[in-house]
């Protein structure tokens, strides 16, 4: 893959997999979460909200691999029911949307929380979940349709970016000098990261401005309208988190 095939808006499938490939496991990781996350604001369960959770803290040594497989073990009973949900409703003419979506998002966490990952799995599942939860259909809706084709270039959109917050441009890797991370930088930086409240981006590139920074790449991105996740890829340079 080519900077200007990175960076262009087809073949997110041979992106996802570049991300794949170059990627180290923790940022792998916490890419798989933003990915599902991507979803979870049009498929909402406490479960996999939970699991999402431990996955990420598993991404930066936090919690065991024990946590991590109980996790995964919770999505795919979550998915059976969900499953189960969707039979009974499609039986009975009742609405299965919200639980055939519920099942393609708990496989995507569940693949998140699988280990080796299975990246490009992960976002093939949240992309249908959300087309599902888009669409109101579980299948039902043409794939010729321009209701199907928006729905899916909506939710690509999003995920692409989430690629990009995480991996940031491979082909240019970002330079930032240590005089940069001064202690009004790094704390902004960690309360972010910590939160996962990431409104403070703007603010955080003026206090690396404030410090010298003159890297247009990352100013740009702090100050971008695009939304964060953990494994953002300023963030970490921030924190020096690999």
């Amino acid at each position: 893959m080519t900077e200007d095939e990175w960076f262009s808006p087809t073949d997110d499938g041979a992106r996802v997999r570049h991300a794949a490939e170059h990627l180290p496991p923790r940022h792998r990781r916490l890419l798989a979460v933003g990915l599902c996350r991507t979803v979870t604001g049009l498929v909402t369960h406490p479960a996999l909200a939970a699991a999402l959770d431990v996955v990420d803290q598993y991404a930066d040594g936090r919690v065991t691999a024990g946590a991590l497989e109980r996790a995964r073990h919770a999505c795919r009973a979550l998915a059976q029911q969900s499953y189960d949900a969707y039979r009974r409703a499609a039986d009975t003419g009742g609405s299965a949307v919200a639980a055939h979506a519920c099942w393609d998002l708990a496989w995507a966490v569940s693949f998140a929380a699988t280990d080796p990952l299975p990246l490009d799995k992960v976002g093939a599942r949240a992309l249908d979940a959300a087309v599902q939860a888009r669409t109101g259909t579980t299948g039902g809706l043409s794939a010729t349709s321009p209701e199907f084709h928006a729905a899916v270039a909506a939710h690509l959109s999003l995920m692409r970016e989430t690629v990009w917050e995480v991996a940031g441009n491979p082909f240019q890797p970002p330079r930032f000098l240590p005089a940069w991370r001064t202690d009004t930088v790094t704390a902004l930086a960690k309360q972010m990261y910590e939160s996962r409240d990431f409104t403070a981006m703007p603010i955080l590139a003026d206090a690396l401005q404030d410090a010298g920074c003159d890297s247009d790449a990352l100013l740009r991105h702090c100050r971008g309208e695009g939304t964060h996740v953990r494994g953002c890829w300023a963030i970490d340079l921030v924190l020096e988190l690999e």
